[in-house]
Parts: C-alpha cells; sequence; structure tokens
C-alpha cells in the first residue's frame, strides 16, 4: 500500500475539488488513468512508492494510479510524465502529494465517472485495495 503522510478527511475533500468528468486512460493503450480536469486544490499528504504496471494499468505499490491532468504515458521509456517535468519510469520509487482514497462508489463524485469506471476496471485485474490520486511534485521539490 502506497505510504501516506497526513491525514485528510474525504468529505473536506470532497468539497474543496472539482468534478472532473473523463479521462485518458487504458483505453487509448495506455496504462496511465489522466484526470480530464485540474482540481483546485491538490491534496497536500505525501504519497511515496514505487510504480508498478500490472494487468495494464498503474500501481504504486498496490494502489491504482489516478494521475493529476497533463500528465502522460511514454510507452518508450515505460514511464509518466507529469505536467512539471518531473518524470516517473516502471520500477522507481515516486513521491508526489495527494491522497488514497477506497474505490467505493463514493470515489466517482472525487474524480468523475469514466475516471471512476477506469479505476474499477483496474481494480478487478489486478486486486489492489485502494486508488491513490498522485500530484507531480514542482521541479526542485524532489522526484
Amino acid at each position: 500500500m502506497a505510504v501516506i503522510v497526513g491525514t485528510i478527511a474525504f468529505g473536506v475533500l470532497h468539497d474543496r475539488l472539482t468534478s472532473t468528468t473523463g479521462t485518458v486512460s487504458a483505453g487509448d493503450g495506455s496504462p496511465a488513468i489522466v484526470l480530464a480536469e485540474e482540481w483546485k486544490f491538490a491534496p497536500a499528504a505525501t504519497v511515496t512508492g514505487r510504480l508498478e504496471e500490472r494487468g495494464g494499468c498503474l500501481l504504486l505499490n498496490d494502489d491504482v494510479v489516478v494521475w493529476q491532468k497533463g500528465t502522460s504515458w511514454d510507452p518508450a521509456t515505460d514511464s509518466v510524465a507529469g505536467p512539471t517535468g518531473t518524470t516517473i519510469a516502471v520500477g522507481e520509487q515516486a513521491q508526489g502529494s495527494g491522497g488514497e482514497y477506497s474505490t467505493g462508489e463514493g470515489l466517482s463524485s472525487v474524480i468523475g465517472a469514466e475516471a471512476y469506471a477506469d479505476v474499477s476496471d483496474c481494480v478487478a485485474r489486478t486486486e489492489a485495495g485502494h486508488a491513490v490520486v498522485f500530484f507531480f511534485p514542482s521541479p526542485g521539490e524532489g522526484s
């Protein structure tokens, strides 16, 4: 399970975030589930773990990863690149901000219906227990 440092209440997060209405995801051949819209506020908890690809999905440790808007997948290097310019390859340790969420239906109202469908599909294929929303650090803040 990804290590989460800090405490964020689900209800508070839900009220502070915009809704998302879609994703770029495995449907385009990419294993990355990417939020279609920006969130007003990024969760502030520290998220760390080793990135892996399993069952056509990206996981941080054993949690399905939902990436911030602007993240892209590079199949040539098996890595994701964030909007800040930071890249993380499969097998590497990752650190950013974000939050860990139960994969229950309440997650749909936080990440959007399409992202929720993609997360649910990945949970079924990988037996992951949670979803992690990951925001890349700004340049110079770590990798």
